[in-house]
């Protein structure tokens, strides 16, 4: 969580933390861009980063740190919910927009919970096929990978059968 929250300073904004540190056990605020994006960096690779940034912050180090695999979720949280929804569109890995404090706090809880329940590693990006590919290597390479992609699907166990 970014200081764009004003974090640390009023007792609404502890309350807030306490409630976070209640659905993630561990919490921390940044005042600055380049310490939060030094702080992921320095993570390992199986770590797993929900990243709650304010509308001016989030524009700035998302873009950087939007494809580690450390980062499973960002959230943005800004008054201005239109003009965030333009730029975070682009960030597969952001899991919404939020003007409304209880909104956010319980989509977190929400996703965190069931990343806990099925122990999701990783967002499952999947594009098989793009509409404007006009080189018939490419057209081959993607059936070849959508014919990998459902022989893995016919033979993965499903959620029964892991239970």
């Amino acid at each position: 969580m970014d200081a764009g929250f004003r974090l640390n300073t009023s007792t609404e904004n502890i309350i807030t933390q306490r409630k976070f540190r209640s659905i993630i056990h561990y919490f921390k605020t940044f005042s600055h861009v380049q310490d939060c994006e030094q702080y992921i960096r320095q993570k390992t690779k199986d770590d797993r980063i929900f990243l709650i940034v304010s509308g001016r912050f989030g524009q700035e180090i998302v873009p950087r740190i939007h494809q580690f695999r450390r980062i499973f979720s960002i959230y943005v949280y800004y008054q201005d919910k239109e003009k965030n929804e333009e730029w975070a569109k682009k960030f597969i890995k952001v899991s919404g927009v939020f003007n409304k404090l209880e909104v956010l706090i319980n989509r977190v809880q929400s996703d965190y919970i069931k990343r806990i329940q099925y122990k999701v590693d990783d967002p499952f990006p999947l594009n098989i096929c793009k509409k404007n590919n006009l080189s018939n290597n490419l057209i081959h390479d993607e059936f070849f990978h959508s014919q990998l992609l459902v022989d893995y699907l016919v033979h993965m166990k499903t959620l029964y059968q892991m239970i």
